[in-house]
C-alpha cells in the first residue's frame, strides 16, 4: 500500500449484504477481513502494532477458527469465542518456547550469549522458526462483528479499541449505537481493573500508555507484557529483533513483576437488529482523526455524514458529496479528514505519522 493512497472495495454477499471497505494506510499494520460461513457473515478488523505480522497472521486464522465453532443457538457461545481468543494467544508464545528444551533454565550463564539464542530461534524473517516466534513479541486488535443469517442479531467480539457503531433510523437520522467496549488507557473501568490488579505498583500507567508503552489494554501477542518468566522476556524475546524497547530494569524498580499486563480476553455483546439497520467498523484511526471534535458529538457526526448530511460547523469544512459510483467507506473517511477542502486534503493524505485508518461500512440489505 502506499502512503496517501486509498484501497477501496466492495462485496454484494449472497443474502443481500453489502460490504464497503477503505483503508487509508500510513504504517500499513491494519487488516480488514469478511469471512462468509454456515451460521452467516464475520467482518475483521485487526490493527497491529510494532508490525504487520501478527494482524496479518491473525486475520487470516482466527475468523476461521471462530466460524468452525460458532453456533448461535448455544448458551456458552460466548465462553467458546473467549477460549478461542485465549487459546490463540497461547499458541503465540508456545512458537518461541517451543524452540527450547522442555523446562528451559533461561537464567543460566548459556543465554547471555545472544549467539546461543541465535542459534535456536534464528537469524532473521526468513528462518520459519524466527518469523513464527517473532509473533509472540509484536501485537494486534481484534474487532469482529458476526451477523447471524436470519440477520436478527449481531455479536460484536472487541479486544483493544477499534470502534463497532450501529447506525439505526429514527425520527429520519440515523442515531449512533456504540457497540463494543473498547479496552485502552482512557477507559476509566479498564483503567480501575487494571490497577485493582497489581495492587501497589507505581508507574503501571504512563502517558495514558500501559508501562508507558502501550496505549491499549487488551491485545493478542505483546508476550514481554505476558510471561510469567521474566528472563524469557527480558533474554530471548528482546533478540527477536526488530522488537519493542522494554525497561525492564525500570519496572523492576516500580515492583512491576506480576504479569501479565495486558489481557487476551475479548469483552462479547450481543445486539437485536432492526429493519434499517447498517454498521460502521472502523480501527481507532478514524475515532483519532476526530480529535478536534468532543467526544460525546463524533458518533453523531459520523452517523450524519453516512446519511449525507453536511457538518461544516463541527468540521470546519463541507462535506464530499457522493455520487453513485463513490464507495460509502471512503467516502466517510474523506468527509471526516478534509471533506472539500482541498489544502486540508493535500495536508493529510501527505501525513506520515497519522495512524492507519481503516474502515467497513456494512449495508444489510433491507426491503423496507
Amino acid at each position: 500500500m502506499q502512503l496517501g493512497s486509498f484501497v477501496t472495495s466492495e462485496r454484494r454477499l449472497a443474502d443481500g449484504i453489502k460490504i464497503f471497505q477503505s483503508v487509508l494506510p500510513t504504517k500499513d499494520e491494519d487488516r480488514l477481513v469478511v469471512l462468509e460461513f454456515e451460521h452467516g457473515t464475520m467482518i475483521g478488523v485487526f490493527d497491529g502494532h510494532y508490525s504487520d505480522e501478527l494482524a496479518e497472521f491473525a486475520s487470516e486464522r482466527l475468523p476461521r477458527l471462530i466460524a468452525e465453532k460458532f453456533d448461535p443457538t448455544a448458551p456458552d457461545v460466548d465462553q467458546v469465542i473467549t477460549q478461542i481468543f485465549e487459546d490463540f494467544d497461547r499458541s503465540l508464545i508456545l512458537k518461541v518456547t517451543e524452540l527450547f528444551e522442555p523446562g528451559e533454565d533461561w537464567t543460566g550463564e548459556h543465554w547471555t550469549d545472544p549467539g546461543n539464542i541465535f542459534e535456536v530461534v534464528g537469524y532473521s524473517k526468513k528462518d520459519p522458526k524466527f518469523a513464527g516466534a517473532r509473533l509472540a513479541v509484536v501485537g494486534t486488535t481484534v474487532l469482529l462483528g458476526i451477523i447471524d443469517k436470519s440477520k436478527k442479531q449481531v455479536w460484536v467480539v472487541s479486544l483493544g479499541d477499534s470502534d463497532a457503531v450501529c447506525g439505526r433510523m429514527q425520527d429520519g437520522k440515523l442515531t449512533p449505537i456504540l457497540m463494543n467496549d473498547r479496552h485502552n488507557c482512557t477507559d476509566a473501568k479498564e483503567v480501575e481493573k487494571f490497577l485493582a490488579d497489581h495492587p501497589g505498583e507505581q508507574g503501571l500507567i504512563k502517558w495514558n500508555r500501559v508501562l508507558g508503552l502501550l496505549a491499549i489494554t487488551r491485545a493478542l501477542g505483546d508476550h514481554q507484557f505476558k510471561v510469567q518468566s521474566r528472563p524469557l522476556a527480558s533474554r530471548i524475546m528482546m533478540y527477536l529483533y526488530p522488537s519493542p524497547a522494554i525497561p525492564f530494569d525500570e519496572w523492576d524498580k516500580n515492583g512491576n513483576t506480576t504479569p501479565p499486563y495486558l489481557s487476551s480476553s475479548p469483552a462479547i455483546r450481543r445486539f437485536d437488529l432492526l429493519p434499517g439497520d447498517m454498521f460502521v467498523f472502523a480501527s481507532d484511526g478514524l475515532r483519532d482523526s476526530m480529535n478536534q471534535v468532543p467526544e460525546t458529538e463524533r458518533w453523531d457526526i459520523l452517523m450524519a455524514l453516512v446519511n449525507g448530511e453536511s457538518r461544516e460547523r463541527q468540521l470546519g469544512y463541507g462535506r464530499v458529496h457522493a455520487s453513485p459510483e463513490d464507495n460509502p467507506a471512503e467516502l466517510l473517511i474523506r468527509n471526516m479528514l478534509f471533506g472539500d477542502d482541498s489544502d486540508k486534503m493535500a495536508k493529510e493524505l501527505a501525513d506520515s505519522d497519522r495512524d492507519d485508518i481503516s474502515v467497513v461500512v456494512v449495508d444489510l440489505g433491507w426491503t423496507l
